[in-house]
């Protein structure tokens, strides 16, 4: 019966940790939780449409794996939800199949999500994480700079507001230096200083109020969490 239960708590981990919560942790764990809906709220709107899929589709992938996590995770710490790379790589294989934002192209991207799940369901109740040992850390370095410099690139249509030929790095920018003038000023400056804005916040908001106000220090972890929010909105 004992290793019955050691069994239970090893696939459903909230039966542990829901036993032994602590009050005194409540408020900590909801501010933790208004900062990550904060955050997700514009991010998983982005990643969305840099998969090729309409902006509320990612607010629905953001909310159940969270939940889902809540209880069946086993870190305190990992966020769960949509991601740029995974954005991308749907966008790359799935806009092969189909055009992106069409009725096909969303029933291939629901079927990919659920062979992912189904793998990934697979991978955790036979314990293969372990594999993830063996890939060492300059290739995990080179693949997230890779991406990032990627996304990078494929969002520069909408900074200069013009549509930009090519899905490689070079052709972007080829592109980008043969069609510089039809640069959209207003669109242009707009996306710049909403870039300056996230670095501002990022970087000089949340010192100037730790040291200037008396807000706490979840109070600003959350003012700083929600400036892509901010920013969203403003522009």
């Amino acid at each position: 019966m004992l290793n019955t239960r050691n069994e239970m708590r090893t696939y459903l981990p909230f039966l542990d940790w829901l036993v032994h919560y602590r009050k005194e942790h409540l408020i900590s764990d909801v501010v933790a939780g208004l900062v990550t809906a904060i955050m997700l709220i514009p991010q998983s709107m982005a990643y969305a449409q840099l998969a090729g899929l309409p902006p509320q589709i990612g607010l629905y992938a953001s909310i159940l794996p969270l939940i889902v996590y809540a209880l069946l995770g086993t870190s305190g710490q990992l966020s769960v939800g949509p991601v740029a790379i995974t954005s991308l790589a749907v966008f790359a294989g799935v806009g092969k199949l189909s055009d992106p934002g069409s009725p096909l192209y969303l029933e291939y991207v629901f079927l990919l999500a659920f062979i992912v799940g189904v793998i990934k369901i697979l991978l955790g109740v036979f314990r293969i994480g372990f594999v993830m040992n063996f890939v060492s850390h300059p290739v995990l370095s080179a693949f997230m700079s890779a991406s990032a410099l990627i996304i990078a690139f494929g969002q520069t249509k909408y900074l200069l507001g013009y549509q930009i030929e090519g899905d490689k790095v070079h052709e972007i920018i080829l592109s980008m230096i043969r069609n510089i003038e039809k640069i959209n000023p207003a669109t242009f400056i707009i996306g710049i200083l909403s870039i300056f804005l996230l670095v501002v916040f990022r970087s000089k908001v949340k010192e100037i109020l730790c040291k200037h106000t008396n807000l706490s220090t979840s109070v600003v972890t959350l003012i700083v969490s929600g400036s892509p929010l901010i920013v969203v909105l403003l522009g």
